[in-house]
């Protein structure tokens, strides 16, 4: 009875450790600004949210990350069949004008 009752332990701690905790969206560690010039635009404005705050970097706005953190702001996902405008220029941009898709 006791060894039975110590493999059920050692079963369950086993499955515990090979459990991993859910990833958390990079896209909250930045300040940013979203902004739906009209309710039907096709566009979405993503600005720093704080002056001297960081935006993410053009390959990070692309990213299947991004559209699960507008997905989860906007109800709006990024449409990659379209291109990213930077505002400002590509060495320090301003902002970005990111294509979206919304229901």
């Amino acid at each position: 009875m006791l060894s039975a009752r110590h493999i059920l332990f050692s079963a369950i701690a086993a499955l515990a450790a090979c459990a991993e905790a859910p990833e958390e969206p990079a896209f909250r560690a930045f300040d940013l600004e979203l902004t739906q010039p009209s309710p039907y635009a096709n566009y979405l404005s993503v600005a720093p949210g704080a002056r001297d705050a960081a935006l993410p970097r053009p390959g990070q706005i692309k990213s299947r990350g991004f559209s699960r953190y507008l997905r989860e702001k906007t109800g709006c996902v990024v449409d990659s069949s379209r291109m990213t405008a930077t505002l400002g220029s590509r060495k320090m941009p301003a902002g970005y004008m990111v294509p979206v898709i919304c229901p």
